[in-house]
């Protein structure tokens, strides 16, 4: 097992090696096109500075519940500014910060998926001095993908009081998995989970399940039934399982769509035939260009039971 350990842990070391900024293959919103106000703001997550801002609209600061929304992989946070704008259309102030290794936050790499915990406990501890309003004493956290799995991981700060996640995932482990013959998985998670505790010590592998059945926070978690990214046995069936020990869980599949279930069908189309186009994420798209506002087109029945549990 420990050989295999060490392996699977080389090719994690590889992949976590790398910064996960905004790609320039995609065009991304300016806040101001977007009505946002923006007030940047910085913290320390042990010796790297992490960069993100504050956005609403209207003249004044909101006194609603801060919504702090967490980026996926690939990206920073302006990558959801569209998404960002909508709740904050619904008169709630919104957080974002890039991660360690992410957007304009320093660092050489992202350390591995289940580092964003000590980021996300940095910044809770960060809000927690800003007097200025209340130190947000109650916060909403929203986030998608690698998002998704901090913001199941931020119900552990008493803060939190509601969380939506939008494909995330409970452990960095089950996505590791997936590349694996199923009938190997049961097999190999020892030595998967082994592997991530060498290349990322005691957050190679945080458990958001454990977190979450420690918290009083409740939960939307919204996937789409045909995510490759995040396949349904790792996302909605996971945290339907969970669902069933309390009533704090609501769960929601999105019939026949992928991995971003919070977008309009006709846009996630666009996305990937863009995809498609520039061979990944990374690449500039050869022909054709993408349509920044079809691309980020909102689900609206979905944008408005996300609503509707926030204000419940």
């Amino acid at each position: 097992m420990l050989i295999t350990s060490l392996l699977i842990q080389r090719s994690l070391s590889k992949l976590h090696r790398d910064r996960s900024d905004n790609s320039p293959a995609f065009p991304f919103y300016e806040p101001a096109s977007l009505g946002l106000k923006e007030k940047p703001f910085s913290f320390r997550s042990g010796r790297w500075l992490l960069r993100g801002s504050f956005y609403w609209k209207g003249e004044e600061f909101p006194e609603k519940p801060l919504i702090v929304f967490f980026h996926g992989l690939g990206s920073g946070r302006i990558a959801y500014l569209r998404l960002m704008a909508a709740y904050a259309g619904e008169g709630y102030p919104v957080a974002s910060f890039d991660y360690t290794g992410c957007g304009e936050s320093e660092g050489p790499c992202i350390y591995g998926l289940g580092h964003v915990l000590k980021d996300v406990r940095s910044f809770f501890g960060w809000l927690r001095t800003q007097k200025k309003h209340g130190s947000f004493p109650i916060v909403f956290s929203v986030g998608h993908s690698w998002g998704g799995f901090a913001s199941l991981l931020s119900t552990g700060e008493p803060q939190v009081r509601k969380a939506i996640s939008f494909a995330g995932f409970l452990s960095y482990s089950d996505i590791v998995l997936k590349y694996f013959p199923k009938k190997l998985r049961g097999l190999l998670r020892p030595a998967v989970c082994l592997s991530l505790f060498l290349d990322g010590g005691l957050l190679g592998n945080p458990s958001a399940k454990k977190v979450v059945m420690g918290s009083s926070a409740k939960i939307l978690y919204i996937q789409g039934t045909e995510d490759e990214m995040v396949p349904p046995a790792c996302g909605i069936e996971r945290l339907n399982e969970l669902g069933r020990c309390n009533g704090r869980i609501q769960t929601i599949p999105v019939d026949h769509m992928g991995h971003q279930p919070y977008l309009a069908k006709e846009a996630e189309l666009h996305y990937l035939e863009y995809l498609k186009k520039g061979e990944g994420t990374l690449h500039p798209a050869g022909e054709g260009s993408m349509d920044l506002e079809l691309a980020t087109r909102l689900n609206p029945r979905l944008m408005k039971v996300s609503f509707d549990f926030l204000r419940r």
